[in-house]
């Protein structure tokens, strides 16, 4: 199910997945993933282009952006990693450009 980014993240975020097309979304909870990496490859084989916001809080961020990075960048596909404070530890969004 997707979701709207607006009341879940900064406003500055939703401006910035809006103008680049980010417009579909959906909310994530790590507990449901049991292999980060893995997922993040399944998502760039459905799409070459995401925005992935990451919880700001969460101590492990810096992993996470590397992974997905590297993840990218082996698919050759393009990403915007975002940090926000708004969204629980556990949680994170993926967004991609659909008409």
């Amino acid at each position: 199910m997707t979701v709207s980014l607006k009341g879940l993240v900064e406003e500055n975020i939703v401006e910035i997945n809006n103008r680049l097309g980010y417009n579909t979304c959906w909310l994530y909870n790590f507990k449901w993933v049991s292999d980060f990496g893995k997922f993040v490859s399944m998502l760039f084989t459905r799409s070459k282009s995401l925005s992935i916001i990451l919880p700001y809080s969460r101590d492990d961020k810096e992993v996470l952006m590397n992974t997905i990075r590297k993840i990218a960048n082996d698919k050759n596909a393009s990403v915007i990693i975002l940090l926000t404070d708004k969204i629980s530890t556990d949680n994170f969004l993926v967004c991609n450009k659909q008409n």
